[in-house]
This record gives C-alpha cells, structure tokens and sequence, in this order.
C-alpha cells in the first residue's frame, strides 16, 4: 500500500510541474504576441498611410496633365 500513495504523489507532482511549466512558458510568450499584434498594427496603418499618399500623388499627377492637355 505505500508504494501505491508514493506513485500517486510523485504523478501528482509531475502534474503540477507541467502545470506550472506551461503557465511559465505561456507567461513568457505574451509579451512577444502583444509585440506581434502591435507590430502588425503598426504596418497596417503604415500601409494604409503609403496608399492614401500614393492616391492623392496620382490624382495631383492626372489633374496636371489634364490641365496640359487644355491649355494647348
């Protein structure tokens, strides 16, 4: 009968440390993933600053050349 209670502790523990080895390693990657998030926040409004920029270029672009076009 003691060796049975000893297997059940020992098994016991080993649950508890993966338990707290995967609150440990999962404490530890959050920051990284918010600093991913964060960063792809980031290119996304980047990005859409760059199209809006890229747009307004275009559209000064045409109305210069249309205004070439009626001046001749």
């Amino acid at each position: 009968p003691g060796d049975l209670s000893l297997g059940y502790k020992n098994e016991r523990q080993m649950t508890q440390l993966r338990t707290h080895l995967f609150l440990l390693v999962l404490c530890a990657m959050i920051p990284a993933m918010g600093l991913a998030v964060y960063v792809n926040f980031e290119q996304r409004e980047a990005g859409a600053k760059n199209v809006s920029r890229e747009a307004l270029w275009a559209a000064h672009s045409a109305a210069l050349q249309t205004g070439m076009i009626f001046e001749k």
